[in-house]
């Protein structure tokens, strides 16, 4: 949960499909760090309150220390070496839809790592712009390949940003806004009552860069 309206609605319909819902807030950045102006505690408090009006649980998981090693550091190696890397690309690949998913699911992937706070999923959810071919949900779910496969909305379609995850991880994750278009999922945003959601500002963070002065 992010406390933007593609998370919110993901959790929203995975509750009306009748599933058990956690909420699950990432901090990957100290907002006290150096002193910068980061909108951290707005967003868990936006993500807390989603969770508050759905009527699930929520939890917070902090991997400030692993995305300073696997996502921050890298990025000013690469930098370094005149390559330009996208952040969201090593974020995904290395805490979100690796550690994260670890530190949420039971059974033999989940981690043993102090993250875990008693959430023991079967799968993880995000409000990612792109689908699974198992299904969004899961719902075809067999021993075939986790394949990503592409959004319903071309303008907004994530699967660059998720491109370098593993098929493994893959066969955790559902994609419950995949086959819906951004306007329709604000819609649906204010139609449950998050019309402040709906008509949230999507930013872009840029929260590292003073770090490379």
């Amino acid at each position: 949960m992010s406390g933007g309206v593609d998370s919110s609605v993901s959790a929203y319909l995975l509750k009306k499909k009748g599933y058990l819902v956690k909420g699950v807030f990432m901090t990957n950045w100290d907002p006290l760090d150096e002193g910068l102006s980061c909108s951290t505690n707005n967003d868990r408090e936006d993500a807390r309150r989603v969770c508050e009006h759905l009527k699930i649980p929520f939890f917070e998981l902090n991997f400030v220390r692993e995305y300073w090693q696997f996502v921050f550091e890298p990025l000013i190696q690469y930098y370094g070496l005149g390559a330009t890397p996208n952040p969201d690309v090593l974020c995904n690949r290395f805490v979100k839809f690796n550690l994260l998913l670890k530190s949420c699911i039971r059974g033999p992937e989940s981690s043993t790592e102090e993250h875990v706070a008693d959430i023991e999923a079967d799968a993880i959810a995000t409000g990612h712009y792109c689908q699974n071919s198992l299904g969004n949900f899961l719902e075809n779910s067999s021993n075939c390949e986790a394949k990503l496969l592409r959004s319903a909305d071309p303008v907004k379609d994530q699967t660059f940003w998720l491109s370098t995850i593993s098929h493994k991880s893959l066969r955790y994750c559902m994609f419950p806004v995949g086959n819906l278009r951004k306007p329709t999922v604000k819609q649906i945003a204010a139609e449950i009552g998050l019309q402040s959601t709906a008509t949230r500002r999507e930013v872009s963070y840029f929260i590292y860069m003073p770090k490379l002065m």
